[in-house]
């Protein structure tokens, strides 16, 4: 389990794990190479995150840009998150995160967006979440949970077969995820449940 109300790291991972996997990120494109190696012209800051809208349906939303992706490159993509369930919620638990590890002199233009809290000296400082980072602690948090870990793609996966088996269609799945292509078929996985709904509404029309 994650201990997102007292630890920075956990909370720092749990929303990005959401954020990533709602958005239907690459997770390279939510954390950095290392904790060292940071590049606002590559690497996604707090500053490209939109404001809160209220949507006509009472759900919340915002955006965020992603300023180089795999596929557009420099060019590149702007996200949207919106409301889910519970502790499911990206939107949720990105604000607790950002309220949580900030320092009084962060410049929110070069800072990470998912930048955590350390200790440094008498204060804090924050640290960019690296790749190798959050699947460490979200895999140790699966482990006790008595889960099997996750390798980083399974976020983009995860979520392409979550819309599939939820009705989306091939071309809400591309938009939802950026694909350029229908290359992200071959990750769609339990095709019994994405195949089998479509059967019945084709069926009963």
């Amino acid at each position: 389990m994650l201990d997102i109300d007292s630890n920075p790291l956990d909370a720092a991972v749990w929303a990005c794990a959401l954020v990533t996997f709602w958005a239907a990120c690459r997770l390279g494109e939510t954390t950095c190479p290392s904790q060292n190696f940071f590049n606002p012209a590559r690497h996604v800051t707090r500053s490209a995150v939109s404001a809160i809208r209220l949507l006509p349906d009472d759900a919340l939303a915002l955006s965020f840009h992603l300023p180089w992706t795999k596929t557009t490159k420099r060019a590149g993509m702007t996200k949207v998150l919106s409301s889910q369930p519970d502790l499911l919620d990206p939107i949720s638990a990105l604000h607790h995160h950002l309220s949580f590890n900030t320092t009084p002199s962060t410049d929110n233009s070069s800072t990470s967006l998912f930048a955590y809290r350390v200790k440094a000296g008498r204060g804090w400082r924050l640290v960019p979440l690296s790749k190798d980072k959050m699947l460490d602690v979200f895999g140790h948090a699966l482990a006790r949970a008595g889960l099997p870990s996750l390798p980083g793609h399974s976020f983009r996966i995860g979520v392409a077969t979550f819309y599939w088996h939820h009705g989306a269609t091939v071309e809400e799945i591309k938009l939802l995820g950026g694909w350029d292509s229908d290359s992200f078929k071959i990750y769609l996985r339990d095709p019994v449940l994405g195949l089998a709904p479509l059967q019945q509404r084709l069926g009963a029309s």
